[in-house]
C-alpha cells in the first residue's frame, strides 16, 4: 500500500508525520464489482510509517480489515485506482478507536482535513477480523467528524475463526 502525506499551505519544512501501525483506512467509493455502498473495503497497517515534506508519500505493509458490524467486507482487499483510502481510526481491542484521542492535534488535523490518503499496490493477502459488535461502537453526534461510512448501521455477524488480529500500537505523534 502506498500512503500520502499532503503538508498544509505554510507548513513547517520540517513536519513530521507518524502513521502508527494499527491505523484504519477505508475506501470512499464501492468497489468495482461490488452492487452496494454497503461493502466497503478497509484496511489496517501493520507498520508505523514515517512521511515528511521531502517524503511525503511511502510503502506501507498493511492487511485487509474485516468487520461485519461496520460493513468492510470485501476481502481480500485488491488495488483498484479509482479506491482511495482514507484513515479513520486506529484498532483497539475489539475494535476501532475512530477518536485518534491518544495522537497530537496535528495528527488529528492532517486526517481531518484529508491531508493523508493511500491506495493498494497489491492484492492484500492477510486479514484482521474484528470481533466488535454494535454495543462497541459508541453513539456519536451528528456534529462528530467522520464521514457516515465509517459508523455502522448495526449488521452484524460472528467474525470468522481462525484469522489475524492486531492491537493498536503507542507512540505515534506529529512535530
Amino acid at each position: 500500500m502506498a500512503i500520502c502525506f499532503r503538508p498544509q499551505p505554510g507548513a513547517a519544512r520540517d513536519t513530521l508525520l507518524v502513521i502508527p501501525s494499527g491505523t484504519v483506512l477505508v475506501g470512499q467509493t464501492v468497489p468495482a464489482g461490488r452492487k452496494s455502498a454497503r461493502q466497503m473495503e478497509a484496511v489496517v497497517t501493520t507498520e508505523t510509517v514515517t512521511l515528511t515534506d521531502m517524503q511525503p508519500c511511502s510503502g506501507a505493509d498493511a492487511s485487509t480489515l474485516v468487520s461485519r458490524t461496520r460493513h468492510w467486507l470485501v476481502d481480500p482487499v485488491r488495488p483498484q485506482a479509482a479506491v482511495e483510502l482514507r484513515p479513520v481510526g486506529e484498532v483497539s481491542g475489539n475494535g476501532v478507536d475512530t477518536t485518534f484521542e491518544e495522537e497530537s492535534d496535528g495528527f488529528r488535523n492532517a486526517i481531518k482535513s484529508g491531508a493523508v490518503t493511500a491506495h493498494v499496490q497489491g492484492t492484500l493477502k492477510e486479514t484482521v477480523a474484528l470481533t466488535e459488535t454494535q454495543a462497541d461502537i459508541p453513539d456519536t453526534p451528528d456534529d462528530q467528524s467522520g464521514p457516515d461510512w465509517v459508523h455502522s448501521t448495526g449488521w452484524d455477524q460472528k467474525a470468522k475463526s481462525g484469522q489475524n488480529s492486531l492491537r493498536k500500537t503507542p507512540g505515534s505523534r506529529m512535530e
